[in-house]
């Protein structure tokens, strides 16, 4: 009985070792999202493209712009008081276009072509304004001419040189 009591008190001065942690939970892989620019993307020389906008029988812009990996734009407006003063004050006229040329990811020969242009309307102390937009993507071949027509007689030619 003596040896029992000793092995118990001797059991009960020993170190009890800690419960074992816990098990790490599973690890998923999470992909990662696709990169937005195409490193290809970045790599293509830009390439020269003649524009033509016009609209109501005048041309808007003629120039050539060089479109890069992050496209090309061009911007004008034009704001001016309007011929008389008017009971809600000075009447104004303006004029503005918008072009952006940019390259698509899907093929170095796609671009997407936007433009908008804004012209007033009306006389005297009845004026406003209309606008005409497109936006579309194109397949400009080099040596190739592309047509957009949009509303109001808005056309864009693209010659990729």
């Amino acid at each position: 009985m003596i040896e029992f009591a000793l092995l118990a008190v001797a059991a009960a001065t020993q170190p009890v070792a800690p419960p074992a942690p816990p098990a790490p939970p599973p690890v998923i892989p999470i992909p990662a999202p696709p990169s937005p620019v195409r490193p290809d993307r970045l790599l293509r020389p830009p390439v020269a493209v003649q524009v033509r906008v016009s609209g109501a029988g005048r041309v808007l812009f003629a120039d050539t712009l060089r479109v890069g990996p992050i496209g090309a734009n061009f911007q004008q407006s034009q704001r001016e008081a309007g011929e008389q003063l008017c009971s809600t004050g000075l009447s104004t006229s303006s004029r503005n276009l918008q072009l952006s040329v940019q390259p698509t990811y899907d093929n170095a020969e796609r671009y997407r072509v936007s433009v908008s242009w804004s012209r007033p309307v009306g006389s005297g102390c009845d004026v406003g304004s209309r606008t005409a937009s497109a936006d579309q993507s194109v397949l400009l071949p080099p040596g190739q001419t592309v047509r957009i027509e949009g509303d109001g007689g808005l056309l864009v030619e693209l010659t990729r040189r």
